[in-house]
């Protein structure tokens, strides 16, 4: 993912069907799920609302589109 993006990843914002990664032990970044309390800041909030604010129109695309596991 890094090398398509150019940037290193610092945190994933997820929903709460979210379970676990496979990343290496070494690699270090931060996972938020949507209806977290803690160690959340104003901006990790922010973007948690944008993110549950997009989710419908992806839900939409994916039936119409055939990207189901996408």
């Amino acid at each position: 993912m890094e090398a398509l993006i150019g940037n290193t990843i610092e945190r994933a914002l997820l929903d709460k069907g979210y379970c676990c990664h496979s990343a290496p032990p070494d690699y270090k970044f931060r996972v938020f799920i949507s209806g977290q309390k803690r160690r959340v800041t104003p901006q990790t909030k922010r973007e948690l609302r944008r993110r549950s604010a997009i989710e419908p129109v992806i839900g939409h695309l994916k039936p119409e589109h055939r990207i189901g596991r996408n």
